[in-house]
């Protein structure tokens, strides 16, 4: 149903009577004769995460593979990353967050402390994700409290890895951030449905 008075065939009367305050919401039949006739859920979900609210299983999704080669600087710099303590918080289906695993290589980033927050990403652990407050990837957090979301350069992590190793604080000023996949804008497809 279109709820947007100026969309192709909009029904924004029958919108308000399901009381639908965001977009997209997904409605399905109750599971009970008690209440509503549906149930709504809000927020983009795409396929497997309306397949989740169905009750369907499906198989994990697999990131796109790795097919850079890592250097010795990549190999170095995810080491550091996880001897720091800094975690990358990213999703399977994220092409920003491909882009940062592409930076460190296929034979580097297996080193690197990731945590899957994409629904039906192969071990997902979308608790982790809402603990640390991800609400947007590719997300960084390092030991010292510094979380910053964006794609980040090899020498801004290994800066930041060095410093929390030293006990320094990093600064955010100093990050090297990259483009995202559209130059200058944020990507508003890595935001995380709620």
């Amino acid at each position: 149903v279109e709820c947007d008075p100026t969309g192709a065939g909009a029904e924004p009367g029958l919108c308000q009577q399901a009381n639908i305050k965001s977009y997209p919401t997904w409605a399905f039949s109750a599971k009970t004769s008690e209440g509503p006739p549906f149930e709504l859920y809000n927020g983009f979900k795409g396929l497997r995460g309306l397949e989740r609210l169905l009750g369907m299983s499906s198989p994990p999704d697999l990131p796109p593979p790795v097919t850079t080669k890592s250097g010795a600087k990549e190999l170095a710099v995810a080491k550091l990353l996880k001897s720091s303590g800094a975690i990358f918080y990213g999703t399977w289906w994220c092409p920003a967050c491909n882009e940062q695993r592409q930076l460190f290589g296929a034979e580097a980033w297996p080193q690197v402390p990731y945590v899957e927050c994409g629904v039906g990403g192969a071990g997902e652990e979308a608790a982790k994700c809402n603990a640390a407050g991800v609400t947007e990837i590719p997300y960084w957090v390092f030991p010292d409290g510094t979380k910053i979301s964006n794609l980040l350069s090899l020498d801004d992590l290994e800066a930041r890895a060095l410093k929390a190793k030293q006990g320094g604080s990093t600064s955010p000023h100093t990050s090297v951030i990259l483009p995202l996949p559209a130059e200058g804008e944020r990507c508003e497809d890595c935001k995380l449905p709620k």
